[in-house]
This record gives C-alpha cells, structure tokens and sequence, in this order.
C-alpha cells in the first residue's frame, strides 16, 4: 500500500501544480494583453511620426525629392486615404488603452479611444495621390514629392507601400 499512497500524493501534488500554473496564467493574461496592446500602439505613433517628418522633409526640398521610411507593423492596420488627405491607424483594444470618447493630440499624432478600438491620425493639407492599406509586417514606405497642383493650390504626394 505504501507504493500506491506515494503514487496518489505524486498525482495529487501534479494536479495542483498544474492547476495553480494555469490560474497564475489566466490571472496573468490580461495584464499582458495590456501590454501588448502599448507596445503596439507606442510603435504605430513612432512610425506615424516619422511618416510625418519624412513627409515634411520631402515638401521642403521641392519637385521630385524621396524619402524611404523603413518600418514594421507588429499589429493593427495603417490606412493612407487620399480623399480625407490623412494617414490613420486602428487597431483592437480589449484593454482599452485610450479611454472611450477620449481624444488628444500627441507630437502631432491625433489620439481617439473608441469602443474597444484606438485610432491614431495624421492629417495634411497636402494632395495624396493614392490610397493604400497595409497591416502586419515589415513595410517599405515610399514618400515622393510629385510638384505643385496650381489649380488646387496643393502640393502633390505619391506614398507607396512596398
């Protein structure tokens, strides 16, 4: 009997073990999505900025000059709508990382919290000649400055996604 008593203990404390480690992760998990949902949202603002500041880049140096942005998409989708002349990134959150309804300007980035979803914008007052979505991944952003539109009195922008 002594062998069996050993075998039920050795059962037992695997049971337990087992099922402390799987409640530690459920506690655990939404802490993590938490963060997961930062990272992703941390790096869509830096790659909005630095879309912004090769665009500026371009529009100061006239006709014909090009920046590439190199970057990666961890989550989300970028949207660059040539109607609303923007670039914007949405993407999920369950954690709601931006509070509903809540709306702010961060390093010329607009910030909006919608129900379990974040958005973040970057407008211009410049002609964007085409529209593209891309998501997750590692993307090669091609910003050209195609002229002057005398009859709009906006500068011209080509952005392509590679």
């Amino acid at each position: 009997m002594k062998g069996v008593d050993a075998l039920i203990a050795t059962v037992l404390i695997l049971a337990i073990s087992i099922a402390a480690i799987a409640l530690a992760l459920q506690l655990g998990k939404p802490g993590l999505d938490r963060n997961q949902e930062i990272l992703i949202f941390q790096e869509a603002k830096a790659n909005l900025i630095a879309f912004d500041a090769a665009i500026k880049e371009v529009v100061s140096q006239g006709n014909g000059s090009t920046r590439v942005v190199d970057t990666s998409v961890t989550g989300g989708e970028y949207s660059i709508d040539s109607t609303a002349e923007n670039i914007v990134f949405a993407m999920q959150s369950k954690a709601q990382i931006v509070g509903e309804g809540i709306s702010n300007i961060e390093s010329g980035v607009n910030v909006t919290g919608y129900l379990e979803e974040v958005r973040l914008r970057a407008d211009y007052a410049y002609n964007i000649l085409e529209s593209s979505k891309f998501g997750a991944g590692k993307r090669r952003i091609v910003i050209r400055n195609e002229g002057f539109d005398a009859s709009a009195g906006k500068q011209l922008l080509s952005i392509r996604v590679t």
